[in-house]
């Protein structure tokens, strides 16, 4: 029963260029252009088709889903997340990787999550991450 949208024209405000920039990223200017012009609220089917959300789920397995979801992603090495949310946030702009960045791109090589990771993979248990 989720809606997406942002009705800011009917209240007289203009978004944020930096928010503005995410959703063109995310969405495209003309689901940007319905969604701001005609402050258009979407169904949670209208949003997933139109790639806002990247998932659907019954309103009684809200929850459910969400714990699942943090289950997931706390159960890989903290260090990895950041480092992959960085990297596609910085991949995203179109630049090519400069010779340090992708020198940088292997510093989870050193790191006690990484040998952890491999150690548990071997042994064939689940890692103990401690973000380090």
């Amino acid at each position: 029963s989720s809606r997406f949208g942002a009705p800011i024209n009917k209240a007289g405000f203009s978004m944020y260029p930096g928010e503005l920039a995410g959703l063109l990223k995310l969405a495209g200017a003309a689901v940007v252009k319905e969604i701001l012009l005609e402050g258009r609220l979407l169904s949670a089917w209208e949003a997933y088709a139109k790639g806002l959300v990247t998932r659907v789920v019954a309103d009684g397995d809200v929850e459910t889903e969400t714990a699942t979801t943090v289950e997931r992603i706390v159960a890989g090495a903290p260090l990895v997340a950041r480092w992959h949310k960085q990297w596609i946030a910085r991949l995203q702009d179109g630049r090519p990787l400069t010779a340090d960045e992708k020198r940088a791109s292997f510093a989870f090589l050193d790191t006690e999550d990484y040998r952890e990771g491999l150690d548990a993979f071997v042994a064939k248990r689940k890692p103990a991450f401690k973000g380090r």
